[in-house]
């Protein structure tokens, strides 16, 4: 299940990488801008992002001691989206999205963020894998809903939109010209298939003289 891995990648970050104070997920087929990341992260004002931890913590040992001052989670948003409890005829690939009662009773989900990609801070990513700790048997099958949403609801976290940022999930627009058309300020990534990649190093190369 795509979710014990993307839990297995926040507890690595948490034991090798804990002076970080943003982990960032992306999935493989995804083409970031990296110079807006950078500069989102510089450039918000929240003292959150001046905090850092310079100590490596194990979180399993660490769970009723972790300190969330400001736990942040950044992305893309899904606002009020209803369960899908029926395969949807006209799309093959719903059925992977299919959650019944016993996995999660209510008809819809708290907000949450695109898998695509998101910013997580390290305080936040302590306190999701604390509650994974304590429960660590998972019925539900959605990654992203359940660590950008379920968990954070539950813990009072904050999920946030990039609403000054795009991200192309067309696949009539080729990342290429998506990167070439769009506001170099708000170009953040693109979402492409392995058929459409045969331009990456086009893509590479815009995106590192914008």
């Amino acid at each position: 299940m795509n979710i014990y891995r993307d839990l297995s990648i926040l507890d690595w970050s948490s034991k090798y990488c804990s002076q970080a104070r943003f982990i960032f997920k992306m999935n493989g087929l995804v083409f970031l801008n990296p110079f807006l990341l950078l500069k989102f992260i510089n450039e918000n004002p929240n003292d959150r992002f001046n905090l850092e931890f310079k100590d490596s913590i194990h979180i399993a040992d660490s769970c009723a001691h972790t300190d969330a001052r400001l736990p942040l989670l950044f992305g893309f948003i899904h606002l009020n989206e209803d369960v899908l409890r029926h395969k949807l005829s006209t799309n093959q690939q719903s059925g992977n999205c299919l959650v019944n009662k016993a996995e999660y009773p209510c008809d819809t989900y708290p907000n949450y963020l695109n898998d695509n990609a998101y910013l997580i801070s390290n305080d936040a990513r302590n306190l999701i894998l604390c509650t994974f700790y304590r429960q660590s048997k998972i019925l539900f099958p959605i990654s992203n809903i359940y660590i950008t949403g379920i968990l954070p609801e539950y813990l009072h976290i904050e999920r946030y939109s990039l609403i000054n940022y795009k991200i192309n999930f067309d696949s009539e627009i080729s990342c290429e010209e998506f990167f070439i058309e769009t506001n170099a300020l708000q170009a953040f990534a693109c979402v492409t298939n392995i058929d459409l990649s045969k331009n990456i190093l086009n893509i590479i190369r815009f995106v590192g003289n914008l």
